[in-house]
This record gives C-alpha cells, sequence and structure tokens, in this order.
C-alpha cells in the first residue's frame, strides 16, 4: 500500500498535480524539496501548493525518471531516479517520504545517487 502510495506521490509530482499531492499530504507535511529553482523547506497544504507555485515560476521543463522503491524503517521509503531535461540525463535523484496514517508526512528530494547519500547519512534521517 505505501509503495504503491511513493508511486502516486512521484507520479503526481512529474504532472505537476498540486491537487493530487494535496489529497494524498497529511495535514501537517513538511517538504525538503531539491534546492532547484527554490531554496527551503515548506509546511502543511498551504506550504506544498506554495512549493509548487514557486517551482512553476522557473520551471524548466524538468521530469524525474523513476526508478526502484525501498522500503526503509518508520513508514519511511525512498525512491532511486535521475532527473531528465530537455530530453537529456541532468542528475541521479533520490525521493525520501514518510507515510503516517497513510498520507505522505515528510517528503525530502535530493539531486545524489545512492552511495553518497548512505554516506551522509541520510537513510537514517530521524525516523
Amino acid at each position: 500500500m505505501s509503495e504503491e502510495l511513493v508511486r502516486r506521490w512521484f507520479d503526481a509530482l512529474n504532472a505537476r498535480d498540486v491537487d493530487a499531492l494535496i489529497a494524498m499530504a497529511h495535514p501537517d507535511i513538511d517538504v525538503y524539496p531539491m534546492q532547484f529553482a527554490v531554496s527551503g523547506n515548506y509546511e502543511g497544504h498551504e506550504g506544498l501548493r506554495k512549493w509548487r507555485s514557486d517551482l512553476g515560476a522557473w520551471d524548466p521543463g524538468h521530469h524525474v525518471e523513476a526508478g526502484e522503491v525501498r522500503a526503509l524503517d518508520n513508514g519511511r521509503f525512498v525512491m532511486f531516479g535521475r532527473v531528465i531535461i530537455d530530453g537529456e540525463p541532468f542528475s541521479p535523484y533520490a525521493l525520501l517520504i514518510r507515510v503516517k496514517d497513510g498520507k505522505v508526512v515528510v517528503m525530502r528530494s535530493y539531486l545524489n545517487d545512492e552511495e553518497t547519500l548512505e554516506r551522509m547519512g541520510v537513510f537514517s534521517w530521524p525516523p
């Protein structure tokens, strides 16, 4: 179920479908997007809307190719992929999500590969 939620969340991100994201987001969601055209973090449903609006103001037309989804612990999941801009690979990508009460409560995005994130301790972010 939660792996399916991660994939649906990912699809809504690529589709830039704010309403679908809000429907899947916990009211207390914390969004830590890749620092790519935006900076900082966003909180709650209004924060999620603001992030998508901020990103839409400067959207390079990128999308992310999905890869493996892996369950971590305490309702946390990671999906690996790569960012594509103008049809060309731009960067490795990782989406970390924490699920609470069937909704996404934390989202973190990284322009890094799995090995780098492992060395940085990202996968042990507070449970």
